[in-house]
Order: structure tokens, then sequence, then C-alpha cells
């Protein structure tokens, strides 16, 4: 296919991937670069796991699985977003279930609370990022309301994730490679859930 679009001058073409693995590797290399496609937890040493998506014992269960119960057994805490009840949600310390499709709302109105809060990685942010003061007003449209009418997360419910997931910093998130992105909206659901790595200073710290 793409030598297809190649022959026709044109960059321009779609796939199952463009809901699939290169919609996420997109997502990721236009938040951290180009050489960035998945980004893997250091589910070894994390104090807090989210897990976003994916149902970790059933899915991709030898590695991911593998880590996953590993963490549990340690004792990690666990955020996990999935609308579905399910052997990996058995383990939440908190289970978000946002209506599908509506994870990048979720996730901005998480980055609203940690910032509204000042729960930050400001010395992360400063060093390493560029637009901070563009997405801090862009998500500020992301009330807890908002967020609950358009995910169905009760507030209460998401906030506590946010405070979660900054205090406990680094937060790692084990995402798969399709479900997040099998929306129009997809790319920018992933985008907006890997700044969370970025805010809370996660990205790229063991």
């Amino acid at each position: 296919m793409t030598q297809l679009a190649n022959s026709y001058g044109t960059c321009n073409m779609g796939s199952e991937s463009s809901t699939c693995a290169y919609a996420v590797g997109l997502a990721n290399q236009t938040v951290y670069g180009k050489n960035v496609f998945f980004i893997m937890p250091d589910l070894m040493r994390c104090k807090v796991l989210c897990v976003w998506g994916v149902n970790s014992l059933y899915s991709n269960s030898v590695t991911a699985g593998g880590g996953f119960i590993n963490a549990v057994k340690r004792g990690v805490k666990l955020i996990v977003v999935d609308p579905r009840c399910t052997p990996t949600t058995e383990h939440a310390h908190i289970h978000l279930r946002p209506f599908p499709g509506t994870d990048g709302a979720l996730a901005l109105g998480m980055a609203r609370v940690i910032i509204t809060e000042n729960l930050q990685n400001q010395e992360y942010i400063e060093k390493y990022t560029i637009g901070f003061e563009k997405y801090k007003d862009y998500v500020m449209e992301f009330t807890p309301e908002k967020v609950e009418e358009i995910t169905g997360v009760p507030k209460e419910d998401m906030i506590a994730a946010a405070r979660l997931m900054a205090s406990e910093a680094p937060c790692p998130i084990q995402m798969s490679a399709s479900p997040v992105v099998h929306n129009i909206n997809g790319v920018q659901n992933v985008r907006a859930i890997a700044m969370l790595m970025a805010l809370t200073g996660s990205y790229g710290v063991p």
C-alpha cells in the first residue's frame, strides 16, 4: 500500500493500522519525539501503575500479564481505565469506566486536577518540555463536572485517580496497541493520555 501511495505522490493513506498500533505510535511521537513508538512501563519499580484500555491478564499475558501480576504482588497501587469489568480490574484500587471514545476528555480532566492542585512536576516540565502554558490553558476547559458529563466517570473517582497518579509519581501508563485508538479521535486520545506522564514527571524515569 505504501508503494502504491508513493507512486501517486501522496503520503496520505489509511489501513487498519490507522486505528491500531500506528495510531498509537503516531500519537506518542507527536508528544515524545520521532524515535518513540510504544512506551513500556517500568513494572518492576513503580509504586503506582495506570493500566489504560487493556486487560493485561488476558491480552499479551505472557509479558504484560506477568509483569502486571508481579507488580500487584509487591503492592503497587493500581488505577485501571476500562469501560468493562475484567480480571485486571478486579485488582484495581481505582477503576474508571469511561464511555468508549472519551478517554481523551478523561485524561485532560485529570490533567486539570493535577495542575489546579499544583501537583505537577514543575521541575521536570521546565527542564524537558515546551508548550506547558498553552496546555495548561486548554485543560482548564475540562472541569470535573464537564468530564463527568462527557465520560460518565464520577468526578470524585476521576479526581482521586489524578491525585494518586501525581502524588505517587513516577506513574507509568500501560496501554494496548488498539482499543483507545478505535475511534475517530483515537490519536488525540492517546496524545492526551501520554501527556499525563510528562505532567507528572514520569516519562523516561525509572
